[in-house]
């Protein structure tokens, strides 16, 4: 059971990431370098 939380945890971290190199110009840097998104709204955009 512990196994398939593992691979659960993997692939939404793995999602967040390709999430995050995908909107990359939308978003920002923190102090450890991951991306994060930006709340905007799509007129915005």
């Amino acid at each position: 059971m512990l196994l398939y939380a593992i691979i659960g945890y993997f692939i939404l971290f793995a999602l967040f990431i390709i999430l995050s190199f995908k909107y990359a110009p939308f978003g920002y840097e923190d102090k450890s370098g991951f991306h994060y998104i930006k709340k905007q709204n799509k007129k915005a955009a």
